[in-house]
């Protein structure tokens, strides 16, 4: 089962859309860095710090998408649950629980 989120708090303080939103983690195939992705309106966020700029992704119509740290195009697939503990480790902890 895919990694689903549970902060959406927190993911629109960044600047994501969360209108009907369904966010999972998704991951680079090439390089494990993470991402997330609205899986109702397929936009994927590529930088934590920063959740205004978002891309169409997944979809026939989008173009391609790069990893933001490899370069390596069309590369993101979903984060199992068991990598929680990974993504906890990493720049989107908050998505996964409150940062306090």
């Amino acid at each position: 089962m895919a990694l689903t989120v549970k902060n959406y708090d927190e993911i629109a303080k960044r600047g994501a859309q969360i209108d009907n939103a369904e966010f999972v983690i998704l991951k680079c195939s090439g390089c494990g860095s993470y991402a997330l992705y609205d899986e109702e309106v397929s936009f994927i966020y590529m930088n934590p710090a920063d959740l205004t700029k978002k891309t169409l992704y997944g979809l026939n119509i989008a173009k391609n998408v790069g990893c933001i740290s490899c370069g390596k195009m069309d590369s993101f697939e979903e984060v199992k649950e068991e990598e929680y503990d990974a993504v906890l480790g990493s720049a989107w902890r908050f998505t996964l629980c409150n940062e306090e």
